[in-house]
């Protein structure tokens, strides 16, 4: 199958329609800034080949917040040099389209046949898987899935083997003799009369168990590596978190606060230190007077007591009882 032109409209940013022609046969780049649409492009091919036209499980190609948009897909290509075009429409306007020649083909047909055509099949329900996909699988490895390319090969197997067999039945009926023989010869090559590995298998038996072992060891590295994306995540969620909330704006206020509070506190401390200091002063001083006061009234006491002792009644006087002789003669 060669993919030749698309067309997409309403579908993710492509509002307007946008056409990609001139695909040629081999290798094609897309390339564009980040965010141009180059994962759209890949993704509206995939869903254009592998989802059905009903599915609900498609509302990431709707145009943001464009609640009535059909994202509609036409594609032309080439298989079994015939050019085929699938015109597919999702959501609002659900439809799907496949003609060839004068052949057209509508709704659930125009799906089986396009199923049919390429060797895959579409889910009963629900979004598309890789075990739906069959060969194309093989060859559909989207960004970071390049690691699952067993489950891709496991889910193609059965359409491999079909179409091997196939192959080989037409070999075989040409030209059956000569094929057997070729085949046993390097089978011979290969294997011993007991069919045990020898020569460049055996080599690639041991290179075998050694790739299972540094495979299992990668797939090891992947699962923590894939942890630590996730923690990554989970971190930067976080962090984004944090930056959107600032806790630590409140934190630094209530620091604040806290140093206002301690210098507070401080000042406090220091006041009272001088106050005690002052009250200890007045204590002594106080201590001081009670004394002088004891000592004054003690002296006061004792001159009390010595007055006392000075003043005598006037009877203990004998010469107040007669008159002074002199008084006469004066």
């Amino acid at each position: 199958m060669k993919l030749q032109r698309m067309r997409i409209e309403q579908l993710r940013q492509f509002r307007k329609p946008f056409v990609l022609d001139n695909l040629q046969p081999g290798l094609n780049l897309i390339h564009g800034p980040n965010e141009s649409g180059k994962s759209t492009l890949v993704r509206a091919i995939r869903a254009a080949f592998f989802e059905r036209y009903r599915s609900t499980a498609v509302d990431d190609l709707r145009p943001w917040g464009d609640s009535a948009a059909a994202p509609t897909i036409e594609l032309e290509f080439e298989q079994d040099d015939r050019t085929w075009r699938l015109t597919k429409s999702f959501l609002q306007r659900k439809r799907c389209d496949l003609a060839v020649g004068t052949e057209t083909y509508s709704e659930d047909d125009a799906e089986e046949k396009l199923a049919e055509l390429l060797g895959y099949q579409y889910p009963k329900r629900g979004a598309s898987k890789a075990e739906h996909w069959g060969i194309p699988g093989l060859l559909w490895v989207e960004q970071g899935t390049g690691q699952d390319i067993e489950q891709a090969i496991e889910h193609a197997g059965d359409h491999l083997k079909s179409a091997l067999n196939s192959m080989v039945g037409e070999v075989a009926s040409s030209g059956g003799d000569d094929l057997i023989e070729t085949v046993r010869s390097q089978r011979d090559t290969l294997l011993t009369g007991t069919g045990k590995p020898r020569g460049d298998y055996l080599k690639l038996e041991k290179d075998r168990t050694q790739y299972e072992l540094e495979t299992e060891e990668l797939k090891e590295r992947v699962h923590k590596y894939q942890e630590q994306v996730d923690r990554l995540g989970k971190l930067a969620q976080d962090y984004d978190q944090a930056e959107a909330e600032r806790p630590w704006e409140d934190a630094q206020r209530q620091l604040e606060e806290a140093r206002a509070r301690y210098q507070q506190v401080e000042r406090l401390e220091q006041q009272q230190n001088q106050e005690k200091a002052t009250l200890s002063q007045l204590q002594q001083n106080h201590r001081l007077l009670q004394q002088n006061k004891e000592h004054l009234e003690g002296s006061v006491a004792s001159l009390r007591a010595e007055r006392q002792n000075w003043i005598v009644p006037s009877a203990t006087f004998p010469w107040q009882k007669h008159k002074r002789p002199w008084s006469q003669a004066v």
